[in-house]
């Protein structure tokens, strides 16, 4: 005869294959899928983004979001950086452009990802920016960006239709924050005007005459 213990153990372990099964149809209940990790190939040393030669100009960015929003820089010999905003041609904070032209030509890939990789996992399915980068040399890049990693410190990017890689975040941040915060030239402050008040040694020199 089979010992009550023997049939409690034996009741405890169905239910436990029975949880196991429900679970695995309705993961909802088990706390929720998890999001899907990439698998990375970490590179034994950063990689450049940008194959530029030294004497190689960065001489257009555009920006543009997945609503089709867009934000232009070009660079002229003559008048230097130029804003297209909304079909308009704006004066542009040169100092403010320069800054981001510099940190944007270091720009750094920290990984690779697999070409098995789940794009839409990682928000390159449907890109939430896109960047696209021209030099006077004719070289031109196409930077699809997609989520941030989980680290919160990089995104899942694609250049010129090549494997998924992780670069800075700060640096994209830097261009997307332009379509919401362009950077227009600073208004020059007003120029001060002097008044000039009456000395009071006007009066002298007057002679005074007495009776």
């Amino acid at each position: 005869m089979i010992k009550r213990s023997t049939w409690i153990i034996f009741g405890v372990f169905l239910a436990l294959v029975a949880l196991a099964i429900f679970l695995n149809i309705r993961p909802e209940f088990g706390g929720g899928e998890a999001t899907p990790t990439a698998d990375l190939s970490v590179l034994t040393e950063v990689q450049p983004v940008f194959s530029l030669e030294e004497e190689e100009k960065i001489t257009d960015v555009t920006i543009t979001d997945f609503v089709g929003e867009e934000i232009v820089f070009n660079w002229d010999t003559e008048i230097g950086w130029t804003m297209i905003v909304s079909d308009t041609e704006q004066a542009v904070d040169a100092a403010v452009v320069e800054n981001g032209i510099s940190r944007l030509r270091s720009l750094t890939s920290e990984a690779e990802l697999e070409e098995s990789t789940d794009l839409d996992a990682v928000g390159l399915e449907n890109p939430s920016y896109q960047i696209t980068v021209g030099t006077d040399q004719g070289d031109a890049y196409q930077i699809d960006i997609g989520s941030a990693t989980i680290t919160g410190d990089g995104y899942y990017v694609i250049v010129n239709g090549g494997r998924p890689q992780i670069v800075d975040k700060l640096i994209i941040d830097t261009f997307t924050g332009f379509l919401m915060d362009p950077p227009f030239q600073p208004t020059p402050p007003p120029e001060a005007t002097q008044t000039l008040e009456p000395s009071s040694g006007d009066d002298e020199g007057e002679e005074s005459i007495e009776p």
